[in-house]
């Protein structure tokens, strides 16, 4: 997940950047060291999690100013392609007692999906119609 920010704050030397699962607290510190350009990337984020970030301008002696405002993402694989294996058709009633018929698809990630195994943090869906 990559955050910049656009202007400095006032007397910034420096920026802590904060994360949190939750929408308006929570936060934890990410960063080891203070960061000193406009930008930051999190390594350690997982596909298909919401997160909230805010950062906060450090002075020459390292106090630590108000919160920016918040800012939310959602980080996401990017799909090369993905088809619809079987069945091509279902007539299937919707109901609380019957589940539908199985579905199969297929999903290519570049560098992700050519892995052994489930891919962590891929989630899938497939909607229907008339």
């Amino acid at each position: 997940m990559s955050l910049s920010w656009r202007r400095p704050s006032g007397g910034a030397q420096a920026y802590n950047i904060y994360r949190s699962p939750v929408s308006g607290g929570g936060w934890v510190k990410i960063n080891t060291a203070p960061v000193s350009s406009l930008s930051f990337t999190d390594t350690t984020v997982e596909n298909g999690c919401t997160y909230y970030f805010v950062v906060r301008a450090l002075d020459a002696v390292g106090n630590e100013g108000p919160a920016s405002a918040e800012v939310s993402a959602l980080p996401n694989y990017r799909i090369g392609w993905a088809n619809l294996q079987w069945s091509p058709t279902i007539s299937y009633t919707v109901s609380a007692i019957n589940t539908t018929p199985e579905i199969y698809g297929q999903v290519w990630i570049d560098g992700v999906t050519g892995q052994p195994g489930a891919t962590p943090g891929l989630r899938a869906q497939v909607g229907y119609g008339p």
